[in-house]
């Protein structure tokens, strides 16, 4: 009977917070939304702005807003434009416009797989949820490195779940004409990287993890934290909801991150989320991929184009690189 009537009382203190967790959330909601409401009005002409609000920028911060940028972003940036510019300096969009890029452009930090620091040999590893694409990433990298750099490279791979995934990267391997081992066990990952120890690159494939699931994480930092040479990049989908991409950047985060990677941008109709993410998180951006395509489909982080993306909502094949650059490196990979 006591085991029972403490299960009880334990049921019911859960049904609370969860009811107060519920109230806190729906209080909140209500003032932010009353905050954007006075915000965005303001902006639009509807009352009387704050001192220091700069004509010409409601256009833009009404585009951020509808981007998906969260509030405390863009109040940061419009802060910063009222420091930078005179009151009543300036009515042109393109010229806030421009400011804001330069902004997003200072905040973002990159680390750029295929730009090694000199005389350094770099071993990475991809890691994060189940389908967001990692070996198809992975494979880009690869690709695109032999093009811009060197073809001493090698690939692994510690998935050892899916069934035909290491077929998948010897695919690759073939095509590329570089080696791909499988490491079943840590101790066999060591061993791998040593045998390849003059490769300037070597590109680790793993498994896709739930966030949510703590015994695989743990089994794959078993793997990659006796390694510290070993780079680990967050391969996050672009379309995945915010909610969720922090909370596996948290999750993730657990074990040493160098970078993120975002994938599937070319599934998205804003992209207000990967700058919330990014400066949220603190951690580098990698690069961005849009498509399946190998080794097209790879968009190397340039902050400044970044924030032209954000800004303006245009295809991303149109900000990076031009149909000729894209269809050299295409002949250069399958040749």
């Amino acid at each position: 009977m006591a085991n029972e009537a403490q299960g009880s009382d334990l049921a019911s203190e859960i049904r609370d917070m969860r009811e107060s967790f519920a109230v806190l959330s729906r209080q909140f909601s209500q003032v932010r939304g009353e905050w954007m409401k006075y915000w965005m009005g303001a902006y639009a002409g509807n009352g009387a702005p704050e001192a220091g609000f700069l004509r010409g920028e409601s256009d833009i911060l009404l585009r951020l807003h509808r981007a998906g940028l969260d509030a405390s972003i863009m109040q940061a940036f419009r802060e910063a434009m009222a420091e930078t510019l005179e009151q009543d300096a300036c009515d042109d969009p393109d010229t806030i416009a421009s400011l804001l890029e330069s902004f997003i452009a200072k905040d973002m930090k990159t680390n750029d797989p295929l730009a090694p620091p000199e005389g350094k040999k770099r071993r990475i590893a991809f890691v994060g949820p189940t389908g967001v694409g990692k070996t198809t990433t992975l494979a880009k990298v690869a690709a695109n490195f032999m093009f811009n750099h060197s073809a001493n490279i090698a690939l692994a791979t510690i998935d050892n779940y899916r069934i035909a995934a290491a077929e998948q990267l010897k695919v690759y391997g073939r095509i590329m004409n570089v080696p791909v081992e499988v490491a079943r066990t840590p101790e066999h990952l060591q061993k791998i990287l040593a045998s390849h120890e003059d490769k300037d690159l070597v590109l680790i494939d793993t498994a896709g993890r739930s966030p949510r699931d703590d015994m695989s994480r743990r089994e794959l930092a078993g793997f990659l934290e006796p390694l510290p040479e070993v780079e680990n990049h967050l391969v996050l989908s672009a379309a995945t909801r915010q909610e969720d991409l922090f909370s596996t950047v948290s999750r993730f985060g657990e074990m040493a991150l160098h970078g993120i990677v975002f994938t599937k941008t070319d599934e998205c109709d804003t992209y207000g989320q990967i700058l919330n993410v990014g400066l949220a998180a603190g951690y580098p951006m990698s690069m961005l991929t849009n498509g399946q395509r190998v080794p097209e489909d790879y968009l190397p982080p340039d902050p400044r184009r970044l924030a032209e993306l954000i800004l303006t909502n245009n295809e991303v094949p149109e900000q990076w690189n031009s149909t000729e650059e894209k269809e050299t490196r295409r002949e250069h990979f399958v040749h």
